[in-house]
């Protein structure tokens, strides 16, 4: 399903050739040549990097569900989001503060929108 869904979302995106899809997201052609021919599948983190490129699941990218978006939870936050905050939580000092450390300009650009 994961070959049929790439094509289907690649297209939908206007993006006519494998080629141009394949530029623009920064991979060869054969790549996505190979993963929409079902020979090959990429790895996780191309998986959720395909998945955030197309806004869409992984479920729906890997065709476990027929629902496109990630649909927020009754909180406002989607899993994803939720998972995010829980392993921050779980993190030690450190990794608390290299992580604030790398948020800081979106803090920022978020303070200026008057998002916070």
């Amino acid at each position: 399903m994961f070959r049929v869904r790439v094509r289907e979302l690649r297209e939908a995106a206007g993006y006519k050739s494998q080629q141009a899809f394949a530029d623009t997201f920064g991979v060869a052609q054969t790549t996505v040549a190979s993963w929409e021919g079902g020979k090959r599948e990429p790895n996780y983190a191309t998986t959720l990097r395909l998945a955030d490129f197309f806004h869409v699941s992984l479920d729906y990218l890997l065709g476990r569900t027929e629902q496109k978006k990630i649909a927020p939870l009754e909180d406002g936050f989607t899993e994803p989001e939720r998972d995010l905050i829980s392993s921050y939580r779980r993190a030690d000092e450190h990794t608390r503060a290299m992580v604030d450390l790398a948020l800081e300009p979106y803090k920022a650009l978020a303070h200026a929108k008057g998002a916070i």
